[in-house]
């Protein structure tokens, strides 16, 4: 009798069983599906357990929203895996992405509204895999950024003439600093906001009022002057930097020829620029502008660190991709052996097989798509662990191992065969290695019995086979 055995989902054994007798060449093909699982299987998998939810649902964090702000969306599904939504103003489709529901059937998607969106009510349709629907609303609100921007630079320029009033004629070197860094700041927002580059006016004047702050405190308390703590505290922000930046001009060294993005030296170059200035600075106690060209430094890593992190994303895709070649491959193989061994397994056992395979191959194509559609990588980790479950279901290190003994069984049981005809031929009495073939075969269904009702398989075929090994060697004698 020949077996082949798989785990199903639930951990328990499925038997792909046939009362056909094994031959050689159907054992070769046993080992050959043997090994083809065990070669797909060597994905890790970890147990997931969900409990989903009955009703799709869809919420956003407000009501409200303004020109640029994220819309933060999230909500439940029945089923796991993509839910769609469309964000509609009107009849018309703005939008439509696919955001990942996890085993709990919760997902969050967040969406930045354009510098000039549709003003007025949106509306978000969500769909799942099980065909439910659900719908919610917000508003956006119309914002003209011109008009803000001037706001703003209304109230930092009554924040400069409040300090300029307290400043006095000896005013303390820190507050003297932080005015003027303040002043400079100050006309950088107005030369913007007459070119009207508006966000770059709103920087600069939160960026004004940071330091018209400064100066306001250190007036509050009584002319305090700086200390050797400062420049020992800026000293020590100049070498962090410092090496934070070699870090990334190292990095940026180990990958340029990947990278090919000049935008990245640009950033380490301008980082370098703002250090020195800051080391300049420290040298002369210019202890505000110091922390300015640090502040500067800090911004060109940090843009930096970004571009670093996107090529990083694209790395992974491709990885990504290779796995999903490889595997779609190692699938490929394995249904064609599976189609090879179908009259031997039965036409049941076969399809059920084929199916386990097929529903990776749906998990594998849904993943080589959200790759396709830049997809943030905590959507494409959802979506690998959706393909360890499937793979999951063909997943048990012990009944592979059982399989493999029980293949190693079927060989020896031919061979033991083969040789009492062997026996018979010469006159040789085979009533003792009748006896060891019966004991080896009853094991043998012993074992397929224990499967099929999911007992632990122990080692139990070592003294069979250590006896048809001394009965092979003793064939002619």
């Amino acid at each position: 009798m020949g077996g082949t055995v798989v785990p199903n989902h639930s951990g328990a054994s499925l038997i792909i069983y046939s009362a056909i007798p094994l031959t050689r060449d159907d054992m070769r093909k046993g080992t050959i599906l043997t090994t083809l699982i065990a070669a797909l299987l060597l994905i890790p998998v970890t147990p997931w357990v969900m409990a989903l939810p009955t009703d799709l649902s869809v919420k956003t964090d407000q009501t409200h929203y303004r020109p640029g702000e994220v819309v933060k969306v999230s909500g439940v599904a029945t089923v796991t895996g993509a839910v769609t939504l469309i964000f509609k103003v009107g009849a018309e489709t703005i939008i439509t992405v696919n955001p990942i529901a996890d085993g709990d059937g919760k997902y969050q998607y967040s969406y930045n509204l354009p510098a000039d969106p549709e003003v007025g009510t949106w509306t978000i349709e969500a769909k799942d895999l099980a065909s439910k629907t659900a719908v919610a609303s917000f508003t956006v609100l119309k914002a003209n950024l011109k008009e803000i921007t001037e706001k703003l630079l209304q109230i930092t320029q009554t924040s400069e003439s409040l300090v300029k009033a307290k400043l006095g004629d000896s005013p303390p070197q820190a507050a003297k600093e932080n005015y003027e860094a303040g002043v400079k700041a100050l006309n950088e927002a107005q030369s913007s906001l007459t070119s009207e580059k508006y966000a770059a006016s709103i920087q600069a004047s939160l960026r004004a009022q940071k330091h018209f702050g400064n100066a306001l405190k250190i007036l509050a308390l009584g002319h305090p002057q700086q200390t050797i703590d400062d420049e020992t505290r800026l000293t020590n922000q100049i070498e962090r930097a410092q090496h934070m930046l070699n870090g990334l001009k190292t990095l940026n060294e180990n990958i340029e020829n990947e990278l090919k993005k000049a935008s990245l030296k640009t950033e380490l170059a301008a980082a370098q620029v703002e250090i020195d200035a800051a080391v300049t600075h420290l040298a002369k106690k210019e202890y505000s502008l110091a922390q300015d060209s640090l502040t500067s430094a800090s911004e060109h890593m940090k843009t930096a660190r970004t571009l670093l992190q996107e090529f990083a994303i694209d790395r992974k895709k491709e990885q990504i991709i290779s796995f999903i070649d490889k595997t779609e491959e190692r699938i490929g193989k394995l249904k064609e052996t599976v189609e090879t061994l179908r009259e031997r397994i039965g036409n049941d056992q076969a399809k059920a097989l084929l199916q386990k395979l097929e529903k990776i191959e749906i998990e594998l194509k849904t993943l080589r798509g959200l790759v396709d559609d830049d997809a943030t990588l905590t959507e494409l980790n959802i979506q690998m662990r959706a393909i360890q479950d499937a793979i999951g279901e063909l997943h048990n290190t012990a009944i592979r191992d059982a399989l493999r003994e029980m293949d190693s069984m079927h060989a020896w049981i031919q061979l033991m065969k083969e040789t009492r005809g062997i026996m018979l031929k010469k006159g040789f009495n085979t009533n003792d290695l009748d006896a060891k073939i019966r004991l080896g075969e009853n094991t043998l269904g012993e074992t397929i019995r224990d499967l099929q009702i999911g007992k632990k398989i122990d080692s139990r075929f070592s003294d069979i086979i250590k006896s048809f090994m001394d009965a092979y060697r003793n064939r002619g004698h």
